[in-house]
């Protein structure tokens, strides 16, 4: 096989010998969006194979793959063939290989190592963010800490203990969402050496949707394997298995390991330094960190913080989920139900045990502090973003209905390190 001949400028194919094989490259430019239809493109919407040796691109990426559609690049021997606009493209991931697409009639689900995509798909009917907003400091950092608790924007707080292994959602913002995995566990408190059964969280699932293109990322941190980090689009990763995704629908994009080169995309970033995953999207900024230290040593667990990194109060659709609803805008806390260590399990005081040991079950799930109940709360998969308060689709929302809080109310303060335990 000759040489490729570099492709040197738009619409300009340079001369050479008929009996080489072209092999054309667009200039560089800013590589389109795009995304996974999910289904295969019909055979009859194909205009870069025919007769006369056209047959596409070899060796290629998925980004260049989009550049060629959105260019509407000719391939070799294909000029007969080119004669509509690219509006799909087919690439295979074992060789590399790029077709375009004038249309793409539903043709099945995909199999094997072929992949189908819609270039520049219409961003969901969700608009973006304001573009400037009123001069203010960011908002308060909140947090989820220990055997959960939660540390509000306002100095709110309120314990919770979900069902085992249930995913319960945090931060639900226009087009940001973070829900995070509970898990029940036996331990031993550092001072009181009490035997508490509670619950850590164990597991973060981000969704995020990039505010050119509405390209929906998902994100994958699990407390038990703190060194990586797994970002998809089209299918979401499964939880504990080198194997990322199970589709061949699924556009991988990174696969972060701890200290290694940050992701970005558009106003999407991602890192993951020291067992801490940060994710930011313009406007807020969450860190979930793995740990076995102090207080609890050898126990795995995850905490995280949340912060709004511009004027929040100004956005018309207001943040939810059992942290981001601390965002309310006044000036009051509300502090919900905690776990009480003062009785054991069998009724007795804990003060009246001689030495350590005995039984406490953590029962507390956040009542007052939050609207509606924590099942409320809970999403029906990993990456969903539906549930009850949900903000992640919405145009507009108001902030939760303080007054029809039980919790017990009073002057708004910050917690410095909203994200760190205590015992």
């Amino acid at each position: 096989m000759s040489r490729p001949i570099p492709w040197r400028a738009a619409g300009q194919v340079p001369a050479i010998v008929a009996s080489l094989l072209i092999i054309v490259r667009p200039v560089a430019s800013e590589v389109p969006g795009y995304q996974a239809t999910g289904y295969k493109c019909g055979n009859g919407d194909i205009i870069t194979y025919g007769s006369g040796g056209c047959n596409g691109w070899g060796s290629v990426t998925a980004d260049q793959c989009a550049q060629y559609c959105a260019s509407n690049t000719i391939a070799a021997n294909c000029a007969n063939f080119q004669t509509s606009s690219c509006s799909h493209f087919k690439l295979s991931t074992n060789t590399g290989w790029c077709h375009l697409y004038k249309a793409c009639t539903n043709s099945g689900e995909v199999s094997g190592n072929d992949l189908f995509y819609v270039l520049n798909p219409d961003p969901p009917a969700v608009p973006p963010a304001p573009a400037a907003s009123p001069p203010t400091s960011p908002g308060a950092t909140s947090g989820i800490s220990g055997d959960p608790h939660i540390k509000g924007a306002h100095g709110d707080e309120a314990d919770f203990k979900g069902e085992h292994r249930g995913v319960y959602n945090v931060l639900s913002a226009r087009n940001f969402s973070l829900s995070l995995r509970i898990e029940h566990d036996t331990f031993t408190t550092p001072f009181s050496r009490l035997n508490v059964h509670g619950s850590w969280v164990r597991a973060a699932f981000h969704t995020v949707r990039t505010i050119r293109t509405g390209r929906l990322l998902r994100i994958l941190f699990l407390a038990a394997e703190p060194h990586r980090a797994v970002i998809t689009e089209g299918c979401a990763p499964p939880d504990w298995h080198d194997r990322l995704c199970n589709s061949s629908r699924a556009h991988i994009y990174a696969q972060l390991t701890d200290g290694g080169p940050p992701f970005a995309l558009e106003n999407v970033k991602v890192s993951l330094r020291r067992k801490v995953l940060t994710v930011a999207n313009g406007q807020w900024r969450t860190s979930c960190a793995s740990t076995v230290g102090a207080p609890h040593v050898g126990k795995l667990r995850m905490n995280a913080e949340i912060k709004p990194t511009y004027a929040e109060e100004y956005d018309s659709v207001s943040a939810h989920g059992l942290v981001g609803q601390t965002y309310d805008r006044d000036h009051l806390e509300v502090n919900g139900r905690k776990d009480d260590y003062s009785h054991l399990d069998n009724g007795r005081l804990t003060a009246s045990r001689m030495g350590v040991g005995g039984d406490v079950t953590t029962r507390a799930k956040a009542e007052g502090a939050i609207e509606g109940t924590l099942e409320d709360y809970r999403v029906a998969a990993n990456f969903a973003t539906a549930f009850r308060y949900s903000r992640f689709d919405a145009t507009s929302a108001p902030v939760r209905n303080v007054s029809a809080l039980t919790g017990q109310v009073g002057r708004r303060h910050t917690h410095v390190h909203p994200a760190r335990e205590t015992g």
